[in-house]
């Protein structure tokens, strides 16, 4: 299976199109490519992730109202490994680390429980945006309810 053919929501299908359009030959667009107008059905499933170096950390700036409403509050400005992610968040640093140091798509499925007792089924994908072309410093993204009768893929890097 290509790394694209796991992606199952148009949401993501038509974000990660729209990814490689702006590439333009380089491993990675940058922040100021993204016209939000083309991309319109996308973004209430955005996520948008500053990169932080030494420690690295990844700062919400931007959640889509959708996935605000799902998740249960807004997490805008605020660090990925300060939110509720379930009890084992492990995964998600771990596969944001490698698109970082790899400058690579991201894609994951899953589940996981709040510490409300919801549980979160999900498919994301991330995007690395890069200023300078040499690093990433920004990762757009979408994040998308999972259906229950879908198998969960597990995560992967486009390698």
């Amino acid at each position: 299976m290509t790394f694209e053919q796991r992606l199952r929501a148009d949401a993501l299908k038509i974000l990660y199109g729209y990814w490689q359009e702006l590439r333009r030959g380089r491993r990675a667009p940058a922040r100021a490519d993204i016209d939000p107008t083309e991309i319109s059905q996308v973004l209430p499933h955005i996520i948008m992730l500053d990169v932080e170096q030494n420690p690295r950390r990844f700062k919400i700036r931007l959640m889509g109202t959708r996935n605000v409403s799902w998740y249960g509050g807004d997490p805008t400005n605020r660090y990925l490994d300060e939110i509720d992610l379930g009890g084992e968040p492990m995964s998600t640093f771990s596969l944001l680390d490698g698109l970082v140091d790899k400058m690579v798509p991201a894609h994951m499925t899953g589940e996981y429980t709040k510490h409300d007792g919801r549980t979160i089924r999900y498919e994301r994908l991330f995007l690395p945006l890069s200023s300078d072309g040499e690093r990433v410093d920004k990762i757009i993204g979408g994040v998308l309810r999972l259906p229950v009768d879908a198998a969960i893929l597990g995560d992967a890097l486009d390698i």
